[in-house]
């Protein structure tokens, strides 16, 4: 195991725009108790089953805290329902997705890949996969 891992340094490996640390005790806190109710309203408002929401929160959850540990790797949302809560979440009020993001990870989070090409999507596609699984893993 690397030294600078230990569990007093764990928390503090990734840096934020400002190449400070980013604290991942406080970004799970901040993911967990942020009011996502009006995001899952609207989606499902917009069509996503009352049933998949649950599913779709927890994911979308594990995506976010993903992107926190993982700063500079593009991910892929595991699934069209976290995608629509992420575009939900942009798009329903800009000003407290903007706010949130600042706070949690020190920047915006865009939501790319309109530009990406396939071989590029099937790529991040595959290692989001495999990053997705640790963040479950660990998010718990």
């Amino acid at each position: 195991m690397d030294d600078a891992l230990t569990s007093a340094g764990r928390n503090e490996r990734y840096m934020d725009k400002d190449n400070k640390p980013l604290d991942l005790v406080r970004v799970k806190s901040i993911i967990d108790n942020f009011d996502f109710g009006y995001v899952v309203g609207r989606a499902i408002k917009n069509g996503m089953p009352p049933q998949v929401a649950p599913q779709a929160l927890a994911e979308f959850k594990e995506f976010l805290f993903a992107h926190a540990t993982h700063p500079n790797i593009p991910l892929v949302p595991q699934s069209c329902w976290c995608d629509e809560l992420w575009h939900e979440f942009i798009v329903a009020d800009t000003r407290a997705y903007f706010h949130f993001c600042e706070a949690t990870f020190g920047h915006y989070l865009h939501h790319d890949g309109v530009n990406a090409t396939a071989s590029e999507r099937a790529g991040c596609r595959a290692q989001s996969v495999k990053i997705l699984g640790e963040a479950a893993a660990s998010y718990s």
